[in-house]
């Protein structure tokens, strides 16, 4: 991992007392799960911090082996192979984890990307190409979040907690 991916222990401490019950487990869905990405490192550090982690991502194996990666390393992790801007599939998420879980305490949308630099600059960036962007970047977190708050506002008294992670890839060199 690398250290630039790490959650520092401030946020997470922030997470908890965020919580109505700080002491247990949070339920943590993290979107954009893939080995060696921010989403991996920030679920790694929740698993071993003894939160349970639900790792969403369009790319299976690339999931299933940061999954693997996090129970290898003793934290309890769980894989939904699901592109994150499909309301539908987003939707059938939430209900495994209502059914399984009976909540979902935090949400960190992280799927997302910054395209190729050198073909997706904003000259020579074609509307299929730019539609993409948006929706891995912006439509994504849209329907997660969505999807979050109707657990967080309507079904649990204690609410919930969303965060939203970017990447220096996406600034501008």
């Amino acid at each position: 991992m690398s250290d630039s991916c790490i959650v520092p222990r401030a946020e997470l401490a922030r997470l908890r007392t965020n919580q109505v019950r700080p002491d247990r487990r949070l339920l943590v869905l993290v979107t954009g799960m893939r080995k060696g990405g921010i989403g991996h490192a920030t679920g790694m550090l929740l698993a071993l911090n003894g939160h349970i982690v639900i790792g969403a991502e369009r790319e299976r194996e690339a999931g299933l082996k940061a999954m693997r990666d996090i129970r290898d390393h003793g934290g309890a992790a769980f894989f939904a192979h699901v592109d994150v801007s499909d309301e539908k599939r987003v939707e059938r998420l939430m209900d495994v984890i209502d059914r399984k879980w009976g909540r979902l305490d935090v949400v960190i949308n992280n799927a997302g990307w910054a395209g190729d630099p050198h073909a997706d600059n904003f000259i020579d960036l074609d509307v299929i190409g730019f539609r993409h962007l948006l929706e891995a970047n912006l439509v994504s977190a849209f329907v997660v979040t969505r999807a979050a708050l109707r657990r967080f506002l309507l079904r649990q008294p204690e609410g919930g907690t969303c965060i939203y992670l970017g990447s220096a890839e996406a600034s501008p060199g």
